[in-house]
């Protein structure tokens, strides 16, 4: 298929990209697989209009959607969108060291006196 052919390269692909940027950005896991579509889309592209280059990025960018998509934990983006702090969670296994880091040191020598 010749690029010319299919003149709507330029508008589904950005789309496609900016559509899983914000969804991913937004906390929605699904973004991921959005990106790695439009960078299989990037493949045909480039393939189809011989423009090479654009194969190596195509597969750089799939990868890193991929990884994103296995690694994903929407809870950070999405709570830094509500106005809650971005901590990181909890284990029952580490100390609450939130609680005694809000505390006043306490001067030794001044309470003694």
């Amino acid at each position: 298929m010749n690029a010319a052919v299919w003149p709507y390269w330029s508008w589904v692909l950005p789309i496609l990209g900016v559509t899983a940027l914000w969804a991913s950005g937004s906390g929605k896991r699904w973004g991921w697989l959005v990106g790695f579509v439009g960078q299989l889309l990037w493949v045909a592209y480039a393939l189809a209009s011989r423009q090479y280059g654009f194969l190596l990025s195509a597969l750089a960018f799939a990868a890193i959607y991929a990884r994103n998509y296995l690694h994903w934990r929407g809870d950070i983006p999405a709570r830094r969108l509500s106005g809650q702090p971005c901590l990181p969670a909890q284990s029952a296994d580490l100390p609450d060291t939130a609680a005694t880091s809000l505390k006043p040191p306490t001067n030794k020598a001044t309470r003694n006196s």
